[in-house]
């Protein structure tokens, strides 16, 4: 029996969408300073959502500046966690394992088909 690997688009494009981002936030400096909001919820309505200081917070994180990413966002340490957990096991099946359902694909019930 021939085994081949389960290489899905969506798979494809997680894994590009991901190192783009951990690439460019590697080289994009840490902004802390306050300046015009660029979250749709404080820009209209004057509210900060959960996800306020994300981004930037993952920039510090890349940088290793864990403190300042703690400040801008709280949140940022288990964001993160997951988007590298989810990131480094697409690259393992698809580097490494046959046939094998990453996290978000289990989690979106693609677990359930029967492969042929």
């Amino acid at each position: 029996m021939k085994m081949t690997k389960k290489i899905t688009i969506s798979r494809v494009i997680r894994l590009i969408i991901g190192t783009i981002l951990i690439i460019v936030f590697a080289f994009v400096p840490v902004f802390t300073e306050p300046g015009f909001p660029l979250c749709f919820s404080q820009l209209f309505f004057n509210l900060t959502c959960p996800m306020c200081g994300m981004t930037r917070a993952f920039i510090a994180i890349e940088h290793f500046e864990f403190e300042t990413a703690f400040l801008m966002n709280p949140l940022v340490f288990v964001a993160y966690f997951l988007f590298m957990f989810c990131f480094l096991q697409d690259l393992y099946v698809m580097i490494f394992e046959h046939k094998r359902y990453s996290f978000v694909e289990y989690m979106m019930g693609y677990s359930n088909h029967v492969d042929n």
